[in-house]
């Protein structure tokens, strides 16, 4: 078992989910008992140089070693070698080709430009004359994708520049907008004509709800399809509420359209009227105003002097908890109840929020982690979490007690330190931590492989933790 070895050389990066499939590849190497090879996809390179083989971030396609250009396991022919650049995992340049590539058909590549080229985000390009998108589109092909490089049309390349763009792949974009000046971009497409002379100043916070630009003395919503010229707003005296609320001191607006602030129903009032407390709340008088909500409630007749915030926060995997109260009601995000007689629901809540309030939660789940401290804990991969006590795996405390300072994940639902080995979290007493390994299944293949065996200096074991011959 000694005379294997097996090493991973590439690190995922946000632009790897893209083209014509979406599940992240790379190449590796595999080092044997006399012999050494490259591999892409649990396929080996023929004649691939291993010592001189690298992969070209950010991509996990593109890769070349001392004599050839490689493209998901194909060679490419044509290129400079030495000067080829990846922009991303189906976009290079070598200097004089700008090419991108969807299939490892020979040729491979499409020429697009010979001109100096410069990459200004990753969905926006430039060369001397053009503006680029890298853009995902649907083929005919059932649910199969391609990646195309779409030319910005009307964009001038030498006035362009990113305004916005959200750090996400290129698979699922967020709101990305440019400008140059005379236009104003939102993706790949010129959206709005704008006076060149015309300021322009980003009002975000949190972009999941959108983006809003002040060109001018107008006001402008964006997210990632629509954009909204939003009316009568006063750009002098934007604030954010919250997340989703945005003031001018006169009204609120939420994505960009105005939502109606009346007092009992029937008196129009401004926003800058409002005494907001913590972000969800605002007092008018005797009512109080629910702002957490899609829409603006209004609670009137309102002790406001005796209101007070319960709780005010949110966590992932149960939500949002607003509750508030006065001397007769509770408040519970956008419902009021009576305090006498206390109805079933809000008895329930208030039995629930002394655990919830410092409840910790395993991100995507739900699943609450009993015992944990929300202050210290910390997820890792694969179920395996901590905090400043205890080891945790999918919510469950793993005993016997961990070594904090040589914990570490080795995959396949496998952890280690320096005196145990665990699966799933249960402690495999038989194996030795030291000399606890994975066996390269037969043949190099590795990750589509059903075959997953580990040994130590004494035993081989299965995929569960269980000795085998």
């Amino acid at each position: 078992m000694k005379n294997f070895l097996l090493f991973f050389l590439i690190q995922y990066t946000s632009l790897f989910a893209s083209g014509l499939d979406l599940a992240p590849m790379n190449y590796y190497h595999v080092k044997t008992k006399g012999s050494k090879q490259i591999h892409f996809d649990n396929q080996a390179l023929t004649n691939a140089d291993y010592e001189s083989f690298k992969t070209l971030l950010p991509s996990d396609n593109f890769a070349r070693d001392k004599n050839n250009l490689y493209f998901k396991g194909h060679k490419i022919t044509g290129l400079d070698r030495k000067n080829f650049k990846a922009y991303s995992n189906y976009l290079g340049s070598d200097g004089s080709n700008l090419i991108l590539l969807n299939s490892t058909k020979n040729p491979p590549f499409e020429k697009i430009s010979k001109k100096a080229f410069q990459k200004l985000s990753s969905h926006f390009f430039k060369d001397d004359s053009n503006i680029y998108f890298l853009r995902i589109k649907n083929t005919n092909n059932g649910p199969m994708t391609k990646t195309v490089l779409q030319k910005v049309k009307g964009a001038k390349s030498r006035e362009f520049r990113i305004l916005f763009e959200e750090d996400r792949p290129i698979d699922d974009p967020g709101t990305i907008i440019g400008r140059d000046n005379n236009n104003i971009y939102l993706g790949g497409k010129a959206v709005l004509k704008i006076d060149p002379k015309s300021e322009v100043r980003i009002i975000k916070r949190n972009p999941a709800f959108g983006v809003y630009l002040v060109i001018g003395k107008q006001l402008h919503y964006f997210n990632k399809v629509n954009h909204i010229q939003v009316k009568k707003a006063v750009p002098k005296h934007l604030k954010f509420i919250n997340d989703a609320f945005l003031s001018d001191g006169i009204s609120l607006f939420k994505a960009g359209q105005r939502v109606p602030l009346k007092y009992k129903a029937s008196q129009t009032i401004k926003a800058n009227s409002l005494n907001i407390i913590e972000e969800v709340w605002g007092i008018h008088k005797d009512s109080v105003f629910y702002l957490g909500n899609s829409k603006i409630e209004e609670f009137t007749g309102v002790n406001t002097i005796s209101f007070k915030i319960l709780r005010n926060y949110c966590k992932h995997g149960i939500g949002c908890i607003h509750l508030a109260k006065d001397t007769k009601s509770y408040f519970y995000g956008p419902k009021k109840y009576a305090i006498k007689p206390l109805d079933p629901t809000m008895k329930y809540v208030l039995e629930k929020l002394p655990d919830l309030r410092r409840a910790v939660f395993y991100p995507g789940t739900g699943i609450q982690v009993k015992e944990a401290d929300p202050e210290t804990f910390k997820v890792f991969k694969e179920g395996y979490a901590k905090d400043h006590k205890n080891f945790f795996y999918y919510g469950q405390k793993i005993v016997p007690k961990v070594n904090a300072k040589t914990f570490r994940v080795i995959g396949y639902g496998f952890a280690k330190d320096a005196q145990r080995v665990y699966v799933n979290g249960q402690w495999i007493k038989q194996a030795d931590a030291k000399t606890f390994k994975r066996v390269p299944p037969k043949f190099g293949l590795l990750s589509h492989s059903s075959e997953k065996i580990w040994s130590d200096k004494n035993y081989r074991f299965d995929q569960n933790g269980k000795i085998v011959n």
